[in-house]
């Protein structure tokens, strides 16, 4: 690794399945715009101190390591993609306060990720992956208007209603995704039906009469 700190105008780093530990040789390569880090032979955690000038990174994935001094993440103004680990919290994500710029969020099998109220920490988020997460409730996410692709499969939602239905994008490409999920008769399960606005509750938002919500109507 201690060669790497040359490298000037390195921007793109794969550290995946690697035996590096220390990253604090990296820590001056300021053009690093991606950096993927995880899966990592006898090594269970990364210190994000050691990384914290990198302040260019646009992506950064961690795989399944656990993460010491999380809230340095903070330093990554420009990230716009981000993989947390699979063992990250709750508690963890709400320390991510400064990511103002984040449009793509992987959270794919974080199964201590129960609520999801940080997320309004990044208001630009346009891509969400939710599943295999343990959330049951999604109702936040009425107030992203760019989300236009989300994944809530194999979670314990039971409502998707109104999601997506504020975007600023062209309803054509919005992508929704809830396989293995157990919504509600009168949920939208799938693009379509966000496109065509199925949903549990009335414009005004008082819940439709049981018949409604039956026929899906």
């Amino acid at each position: 690794m201690s060669a790497l700190k040359d490298l000037k105008y390195l921007e793109d780093l794969d550290l995946y399945n690697t035996q590096v530990s220390d990253l604090s040789p990296i820590n001056n390569i300021k053009t690093l715009k991606s950096l993927s880090y995880g899966y990592m032979k006898d090594i269970d955690t990364i210190d994000i101190s050691q990384i914290k000038d990198l302040t260019n990174l646009e992506y950064l994935g961690l795989g399944n390591v656990k993460v010491k001094n999380f809230q340095m993440i903070n330093n990554f103004i420009n990230l716009t993609n981000f993989s947390p680990p699979r063992s990250i919290t709750v508690e963890d994500m709400g320390t991510l306060t400064n990511l103002k710029k984040l449009k793509r969020l992987d959270l794919d099998s974080a199964k201590f990720i129960t609520n999801i109220d940080f997320i309004l920490n990044f208001p630009n988020i346009e891509h969400l992956f939710l599943n295999k997460t343990n959330i049951k409730d999604i109702s936040v996410l009425k107030k992203l208007p760019k989300l236009t692709i989300l994944n809530i499969s194999g979670t314990q939602v039971t409502d998707a209603s109104g999601i997506m239905a504020n975007t600023d994008i062209d309803p054509k490409y919005l992508t929704f995704t809830a396989s293995n999920t157990q919504l509600r008769w009168c949920s939208p399960k799938n693009s379509q039906d966000i496109i065509d606005g199925k949903s549990c509750f009335e414009k005004d938002g008082t819940l439709k009469p049981f018949w409604k919500r039956w026929l899906g109507l």
